[in-house]
């Protein structure tokens, strides 16, 4: 997972998609109340609550996958470093 602020082109970047999907597949947490606009293509969980809730439900597997496609896509950014 990517934290309780995220950043929707390092998302974007991290599932292999665009911002405009991404940004489309948070618009019900949204306008829910479950995530919030933070400015500056940033989001946030609402709650910590919130993203525990998330990061529970998901298998392990799946959980490693995404700290793994999280942190390669931020070594992709300008100033990342590279992950293996």
């Amino acid at each position: 997972m990517a934290g309780t602020e995220f950043s929707v082109p390092v998302i974007a970047g991290a599932l292999g998609s665009d911002e405009r999907g991404v940004l489309g597949a948070l618009d019900p947490a949204v306008r829910s109340g479950l995530v919030e606009e933070a400015g500056g293509g940033e989001h946030r969980f609402a709650h910590v609550l919130v993203r525990r809730s998330v990061v529970d439900n998901l298998p392990p597997s799946a959980r490693r996958s995404h700290h793994l496609d999280v942190g390669r896509a931020l070594g992709r950014q300008p100033g990342g470093g590279p992950v293996s």
